[in-house]
């Protein structure tokens, strides 16, 4: 039986997998996947972010890292922490 976090995880894989390699916002993965915003936060809290996540591991082995970067908060004028995920050129064990 498949819990929602399975579906999450295989479409998280299969909309990277299709993806060149750059940098993608959270925000924008989310959206284009159509889950909702309290959907994604349970989701990416609990099984994506985690360092050692079983998600996390499946992601490292189509190519592709999630890193911390600072972001600019205009509102509160400071600097915050955020995740980017990045995919990298997939390697054919060279």
């Amino acid at each position: 039986m498949h819990t929602r976090s399975d579906t999450y995880t295989n479409r998280l894989i299969e909309y990277l997998k299709t993806k060149p390699e750059g940098r993608y916002s959270p925000f924008d993965i989310r959206m284009d996947l159509g889950i909702s915003s309290h959907s994604w936060r349970w989701f990416s809290n609990r099984h994506v972010y985690p360092e050692g996540s079983r998600v996390r591991a499946k992601l490292s082995e189509i190519g592709v890292d999630i890193e911390t970067i600072l972001k600019w908060s205009q509102p509160n004028s400071r600097m915050y922490p955020a995740s980017i995920f990045v995919v990298k050129q997939p390697s054919n064990g060279s």
